[in-house]
């Protein structure tokens, strides 16, 4: 008797169990391979609003070293961050601190599944405040 053809009869015999294995099996690699997706694109917005809000700031700060005016500073960094399709939430001056600027930048993620998981849509907006001292 050769394995495969027991294989195949013992498939037959099952009465189609095993076909309802590999669609079992398909169904979850598919779930799966939808939250590493929906995961790497949460994990993008993060990174992208983080490195936005580092360069934001650090362009405010050299916008006041040459021009010397916080709402040149602003609308820099405002720039900055529309440029780059980030959502430009918040800039704040602590002058205490020696003058340093603080920026708010953020960006939505692209999900398929985790925007109807309500634990998980909490995870679609990214935001991310850097500092940047003068």
């Amino acid at each position: 008797m050769r394995p495969k053809a027991s294989l195949l009869r013992l498939a037959a015999d099952e009465n189609g169990s095993f076909m309802s294995t590999v669609v079992f099996l398909a169904v979850v690699v598919a779930i799966i391979g939808v939250c590493i997706i929906d995961g790497s694109s949460v994990f993008y917005a993060n990174q992208s609003s983080a490195e936005g809000a580092q360069e934001a700031a650090n362009l405010a700060t050299v916008e006041y070293r040459i021009s010397q005016s916080d709402v040149r500073a602003e609308v820099a960094a405002a720039d900055y961050c529309e440029s780059k399709d980030l959502e430009f939430i918040d800039f704040r001056i602590n002058r205490e601190a020696g003058h340093t600027f603080s920026v708010t930048c953020g960006r939505q993620a692209t999900t398929y599944a985790f925007k109807y998981v309500p634990f998980l849509e909490e995870l679609i907006p990214q935001e991310s405040r850097k500092t940047s001292n003068v």
